[in-house]
């Protein structure tokens, strides 16, 4: 169990984003999910399928952008990523709920994941 009360928090960015993509602003203040994390929240940070980071396989070599790899929509990524998310966040927390922020895709993924 956490230490603290505050359920844990998934962000997931947009389209061709990924998590870094919150921090590019840090020049004009803090970021959203560094003061949340002051505030005593859990933060989570997804990547939908892949980083430039992540982004090796046995399937797709580096730098693969065949259409293969990226034959996928952001309905499949609402039902099957995020709640594989917040299934792994809350067998590794202990917390029965899990706090979400989307933008844009990932906005619109936890959309669908919620029909």
């Amino acid at each position: 169990m956490l230490a603290h009360d505050k359920y844990p928090v998934l962000s997931i960015p947009g389209s061709f984003s990924d998590a870094q993509t919150w921090f590019k602003d840090a020049k004009h203040g803090k970021p959203m999910h560094l003061s949340l994390y002051d505030q005593g929240y859990d933060i989570w940070m997804g990547n939908n399928r892949g980083t430039k980071y992540s982004n090796v396989s046995d399937k797709f070599p580096v730098n693969d952008d065949s259409f293969e790899r990226w034959d996928f929509s952001w309905a499949e990524l609402g039902m099957y990523d995020d709640p594989a998310f917040m299934d792994l966040i809350m067998k590794e927390t202990g917390q029965e709920k899990v706090n979400y922020i989307g933008y844009s895709m990932g906005t619109t993924q936890m959309f669908y994941g919620l029909t």
